[in-house]
């Protein structure tokens, strides 16, 4: 991975890192402030629609299950955990996780935010 500049003044893998830092909300951050890398706003945009999924079912499944709810919202909680770390580690390694299936959606999203 080469590094390009950001117009947010850190380093590409840092950025990419910073993307994740705090879920959805980090990510719609930098994908607001980050003008000038693509491989930045994608990396937004991919956290957007994962851990932005992720909130969503922690609201949506409470309310359908009820026996049972409890141990399957504690094995997407350490799901996510492990999700964020890797996103995180991979990042900071300068090999960040691109997840094919969303690419797509992420490229779509982060082209409407594009300056």
């Amino acid at each position: 991975m080469t590094s390009k500049p950001t117009s947010i003044g850190t380093p590409e893998h840092v950025a990419i890192a910073l993307c994740y830092a705090l879920g959805w909300i980090s990510g719609l951050i930098i994908l607001l402030i980050e003008k000038e890398n693509d491989t930045v706003r994608y990396h937004a945009a991919q956290s957007i629609i994962i851990f932005g999924s992720i909130t969503l079912l922690n609201f949506i499944l409470p309310m359908f299950l009820f026996m049972g709810g409890l141990m399957l919202m504690s094995l997407l909680s350490l799901a996510t955990l492990v999700l964020w770390i890797v996103f995180i580690v991979t990042a900071l390694n300068k090999k960040p996780l691109r997840l094919d299936f969303l690419t797509s959606y992420a490229e779509q999203l982060s082209e409407k935010f594009k300056p």
